[in-house]
């Protein structure tokens, strides 16, 4: 088995109240759409007091990915994860848990929040996350540039320096506690 992780404490900015909950710059939610079943996964970024928008940065869901590049996310997949990998041995559950970060940034209004929600960040392979996770928690462990229509590890060597910081945050703040296989390069 891997070793637990332990968490950083992120330092606590709140932005405000939806419902009974404080949310804070960090935070993850839902998002209702008219365009979809299935609600929008988004980090918070910040929030205008005035206008009642947010910045928020996606997170893309694998069934996104997979609709709109399902080759590249497959190869992808068979390059860097073993033929036990959750994609592979429970792909329904997979699409439903498996988020990618993105460096997309956008505004919307804070009334569109459906839930808050967890996302836990890890730079290996989670060996069971079908079996770990609950409900409203989802894990991520790989990028999505929608740009470039490609998919890279969380320690992709080629990610520009202030992006990177941005993913050292991630895993930083909000590490997947689970066991995991190292880092997806030493498969």
């Amino acid at each position: 088995g891997g070793k637990r992780v332990v968490s950083v404490q992120r330092p606590v900015e709140p932005l405000f109240r939806h419902g009974s909950a404080l949310l804070c710059k960090g935070d993850c939610v839902t998002i209702n759409t008219d365009d979809s079943e299935t609600p929008f996964v988004a980090q918070l970024l910040g929030y205008d007091k005035e206008s009642g928008y947010l910045k928020v940065r996606w997170l893309y869901r694998a069934e996104e990915v997979e609709r709109v590049a399902g080759s590249a996310l497959q190869r992808y997949r068979r390059r860097w994860y073993h033929a036990t990998d959750a994609a592979f041995v429970a792909p329904s559950w997979n699409l439903e848990h498996e988020v990618f970060f993105s460096f997309h940034e956008d505004e919307l209004h804070a009334n569109s929040i459906m839930h808050t929600i967890t996302v836990l960040f890890t730079a290996g392979v989670p060996l069971h996350p079908q079996k770990d996770l609950g409900k409203m928690e989802y894990y991520c462990r790989a990028v999505w540039d929608p740009e470039e229509k490609a998919v890279y590890t969380m320690s992709d060597p080629g990610i520009v320096p202030r992006k990177r910081e941005l993913l050292n945050d991630e895993l930083k703040y909000q590490p997947y506690p689970y066991d995991q296989v190292g880092r997806a390069e030493g498969l």
